[in-house]
């Protein structure tokens, strides 16, 4: 009888893909990551359903167990992805509110990464279009980094006609909770004590999770400003990694 081996091709096709995405490329390895695991699936259903056609019932069980856990997954990948997608916008109300928080990205030597420059990009729109508004910039330094990403946000924004007066920094966050804990603690500090409602500029899919971060830390009113990704391909990379962490978030909520 021939054997069907569509499954270790498509597998093997899934390999090849994951080493060119993570040694070929730059800033896909969470997605060389799922298509490794897609293609030991694939294979593993494959010798199961192998065996499960010679007579073995605990092949064919457990294959239909795996294609449960698969079908649930993928439902609960939708429903993520789905949040991620309607949350990555601008809200209108975010315009004119007193403080935007500017989450920091990667700093290449003094200069900022892709991501970071989208995030000032969309900054410097905001502020243009809310002249009152006061920019938090947070993040810390980090490897390979000469200055902290707060810094390198503050020299950029000044740059193209940003008010000093109007930039804040906080240059010691180093993910996005603290960003936005460590930020809010100088927004109260300057507001005596109470935190207005806030405005924060985040890469369109890390949206929600840094509205649900804000929710955790008791501001639950913050408008989200989105910076576009310009990358196409990156894009979509970071919105598939993102599902993943919006329901990692309500797991942990």
């Amino acid at each position: 009888m021939k054997r069907d081996l569509t499954a270790p091709f498509v597998a093997l096709a899934l390999v090849v893909a994951a080493l060119v995405l993570k040694f070929a490329l730059v800033g896909y390895s969470f997605t060389a990551y799922i298509c490794v695991a897609a293609a030991a699936v694939l294979i593993i259903m494959h010798l199961l359903v192998r065996f499960a056609k010679k007579g073995s019932k605990k092949a064919k069980t457990a294959a239909i167990v795996i294609a449960c856990l698969l079908a649930a997954g993928l439902a609960v990948f939708a429903v993520s992805e789905a949040f991620v997608v309607k949350n990555a916008k601008t809200d209108e109300r975010a315009y004119g509110m007193k403080y935007v928080v500017v989450l920091g990205a990667g700093v290449n030597g003094t200069a900022p990464s892709l991501s970071l420059y989208n995030r000032l990009t969309a900054a410097l729109d905001f502020l243009e279009k809310s002249p009152d508004s006061v920019a938090v910039v947070s993040g810390g330094q980090g490897p390979g980094e000469l200055i902290s990403e707060a810094e390198c946000m503050r020299i950029w924004l000044v740059s193209r006609g940003v008010a000093p007066e109007r930039i804040v920094m906080e240059p010691n966050a180093t993910n996005t909770r603290e960003n936005l804990a460590f930020s809010f603690a100088i927004i109260a500090e300057r507001e005596g004590g109470e935190v207005p409602d806030t405005a924060i500029v985040s890469s369109e899919y890390h949206l929600l999770r840094a509205k649900m971060q804000a929710t955790k830390l008791g501001q639950e009113n913050c408008a989200g400003v989105a910076a576009k990704t310009t990358l196409p391909v990156l894009r979509v990379n970071y919105f598939i990694r993102e599902a993943f962490g919006v329901a990692y978030e309500f797991v942990t909520s």
